[in-house]
């Protein structure tokens, strides 16, 4: 498998996906080192991404992305906001696929400008509806399914893991543990999360979110990992009303999300 394609083979590739498109300008993005990424224009202005694998972890992860989007389609008006859809599919010399994704319209989040108001409650009723889908749609589907038991082992081999390299503070490293030792802080239900909000992958409108991309992490796990980007970045004020609607809009949310957010941020 090649690594690093030019981009003039990338926009071929998208040629070859879209017959009939015509692509007035690209540009190449160098965001994930396992997958060549190159952004597309079209006369009207509407831009389009096409992905293709640049290392063994790249193909499965394009692989799952095309599946995921397949899974989630039919629920976007349950959901309320877009997501990207497939245009099209191309190979290139060594048979190795490339997909052609639509981008979402809107802006990229900047959670340090956001009050509470309509970026809070729109984002907290997204996660919401999101985790409210039948965790069926993903064991259907054969994507990665944890149990709050393996979870908990994740985290603590995680922890294991980070405290070795001898960088982080023995006081920030105690209280890590000590919350893993908490066994109620993991008593939940696991449910169908997203895997990967953040500020790349949730598109806002008007200071509403209109559109969630990214979804290559897709799978049935502790809902509080959709809430640490939030957490970790949002406006404290911003963050307890997007809890808020959250709960408002789920109200089987277990009473420890906030706190394993916090542990994940």
């Amino acid at each position: 498998m090649t690594v690093g394609r030019p981009s003039l083979i990338l926009a071929a590739l998208a040629a070859d996906a879209a017959p009939g498109f015509t692509f007035r300008s690209y540009r190449r993005v160098e965001t994930n080192p396992d997958i060549d990424q190159l952004q597309l224009w079209d006369q009207e202005g509407a831009s389009y991404q096409l992905l293709i694998p640049a290392t063994p972890a790249g193909e499965s992860e394009v692989a799952i992305e095309l599946q995921a989007l397949k899974i989630i389609e039919p629920h976007q008006e349950v959901l309320g906001l877009d997501t990207p859809r497939l245009i099209g599919q191309s190979m290139d010399s060594d048979g190795t696929k490339a997909l052609l994704l639509s981008l979402l319209g809107g802006e990229t989040t900047d959670l340090a400008k956001y009050a509470p108001g309509l970026f809070s409650k729109s984002i907290g009723e997204v996660l919401a509806r999101i985790h409210n889908l039948s965790p069926e749609i993903i064991r259907d589907a054969g994507l990665l399914e944890y149990d709050a038991a393996g979870i908990l082992r994740n985290k603590v081999a995680e922890i294991d893991s980070i405290a070795q390299t001898g960088r982080v503070p023995a006081a920030l490293l105690s209280r890590w543990e000590a919350a893993t030792e908490d066994i109620g802080l993991f008593r939940f239900h696991p449910t169908v999360i997203h895997g990967n909000v953040s500020q790349d992958t949730v598109m806002v409108s008007a200071q509403k979110v209109n559109g969630l991309s990214g979804w290559s992490s897709l799978k049935v796990g502790d809902p509080a990992e959709d809430l640490r980007w939030l957490t970790g970045g949002a406006l404290r004020t911003t963050l307890e009303d997007t809890i808020l609607n959250y709960r408002a809009a789920r109200e089987s949310a277990d009473e420890n999300i906030s706190q394993r957010a916090q542990l994940y941020s």
